[in-house]
Formats: C-alpha cells, sequence, structure tokens
C-alpha cells in the first residue's frame, strides 16, 4: 500500500500551530497542530530539488534545496517563487537573522554563514 516519502527537513510557526515538512520526494506540506498534525496544504515538489532545510519569515515559507537554491514556497498558487542560488553549495540549516524580520542566515556547504 501507499506511504508517505520520508520527512527530512520541518520548521515550526508557533502563533499558528502549524509545522512545515519537507519530504525526500521533494513534496512540501503544512500541517495543522489544531488538527492533529494533519497536512491542511500541499505543494508537491522535485525529487532532484528536495528540501533540507525550512525557514518562516512571517507568512512566507523558505526552502533549501539538495541543488544550492533557496526559494519561497507558495500554497496558495501551489507555485515556488524567487528562486536564487545560494552561492555557497546547498544550505543545510536557514535561520531568522537578528537583523530585522525579514532577514535570512544560511550555512552554507563551503563553511559560511551567508545572509
Amino acid at each position: 500500500g501507499w506511504s508517505p516519502s520520508g520527512i527530512v527537513a520541518m520548521a515550526a510557526q508557533i502563533h499558528k500551530s502549524e509545522i512545515a515538512v519537507g519530504r525526500e520526494d521533494g513534496s512540501l506540506e503544512v500541517c495543522s497542530g489544531r488538527h492533529g498534525l494533519r497536512p491542511i496544504r500541499r505543494l508537491a515538489g522535485r525529487q532532484s530539488a528536495a528540501a533540507v532545510a525550512l525557514c518562516w519569515i512571517g507568512e512566507e515559507l523558505i526552502v533549501s534545496t539538495t541543488n544550492g537554491s533557496l526559494f519561497l514556497a507558495r500554497f496558495d498558487d501551489n507555485t515556488m517563487h524567487s528562486q536564487t542560488d545560494c552561492l555557497g553549495g546547498c544550505a543545510w540549516a536557514l535561520a531568522k537573522d537578528p537583523r530585522g524580520p525579514h532577514w535570512l542566515t544560511a550555512a552554507c556547504d563551503d563553511g559560511t554563514l551567508r545572509r
């Protein structure tokens, strides 16, 4: 029978009781803590560019992929926007940057932190 693809990344959005998950097959989901962690939104992905790190910046989900890309996941129109290269290989971890609410820091494959 069917079984879900393994989860390889996740990020919580505490104020909304939601958790975003990235799966091995490249898909993304937002699960509701108020509804037993059931998926409430999904976005198809590409296995060749599966997520390795996720980070909520406000209401936007930023995704780092195995191929070194960063993009904005848009669940309202089921698309990936603003794709850019990380410039340091794969970003294995993402975090909100202390400089402000719309800044991101990426821990990259080349051993650097990038903003």
